[in-house]
């Protein structure tokens, strides 16, 4: 599972720079370069409690499904990169995020 770092602090799941699910899903089937790629796991949180709130713990591993066909990383549908992050710093919506770590075949 690669090791996971996300800037997206307007995500619910967000805590510490780490996600706090357990998976997430990078969506981007079409995308050539990482502003095409988004984390589809994005919850906005506002008007909610995020996780680090709610004492959370987490996780610095995560498994990451991916459609980006044409990354490097993409085995299967499933991420394969040693370390990714997740950028999107003041989000509203999934499409404002990124996978920045995509790499175009």
């Amino acid at each position: 599972m690669p090791k996971l770092r996300c800037s997206v602090q307007t995500c619910l799941h967000h805590s510490h720079q780490y996600c706090c699910m357990g998976a997430i899903s990078v969506q981007g089937k079409s995308a050539h370069i990482a502003d095409e790629t988004c984390c589809n796991t994005f919850c906005d949180n506002e008007g909610s409690m995020t996780n680090a709130a709610i004492a959370i713990d987490p996780y610095t591993e995560i498994s990451v499904r991916c459609s980006a066909e044409q990354c490097v990383h993409n085995q299967s549908h499933v991420c394969g990169a040693e370390s990714i992050d997740v950028n999107g710093y003041s989000a509203s919506t999934a499409e404002q995020t990124a996978c920045s770590s995509f790499v175009s075949k």
